[in-house]
């Protein structure tokens, strides 16, 4: 994380919880190649068989996935991710609920995003 934190370029974007996801944080940073780094807290356990998935929101376009991670019991969780080219200079990013392989459309309840999502 400090080495990605460190690198030329790098950005950070703040996550904050929803109504679902109240009082969870999560920070995303990320290079200019797409080397990504989420690191969330305080997220609510999640059910047998299903995980948090990262998506990618570039304007009206359908989201990107991401991949899928499981908070430890404190709601600690960590996942590294290559970012879409597209996502790079525009991106919102959410956390959704999610069948646990991860699925190509969101279909869970927002649990964190970097801004305002309609």
């Amino acid at each position: 994380f400090q080495q990605l934190v460190s690198t030329p370029g790098a950005r950070m974007s703040e996550l904050k919880g929803t109504d679902v996801g109240a009082g969870a944080i999560a920070k995303l940073v990320y290079d200019n190649n797409g080397r990504a780094m989420l690191m969330a807290d305080k997220l609510p356990t999640v059910p047998q068989g299903k995980a948090y998935q990262l998506w990618f929101i570039v304007g009206n376009n359908p989201p990107m996935p991401g991949k899928t991670f499981v908070p430890d019991s404190e709601g600690k969780g960590v996942l590294k991710d290559q970012m879409p080219q597209a996502a790079l200079n525009s991106a919102v990013f959410a956390i959704t609920l999610e069948p646990a392989g991860g699925l190509p459309a969101p279909t869970g309840k927002i649990y964190l995003a970097s801004s305002a999502i309609n």
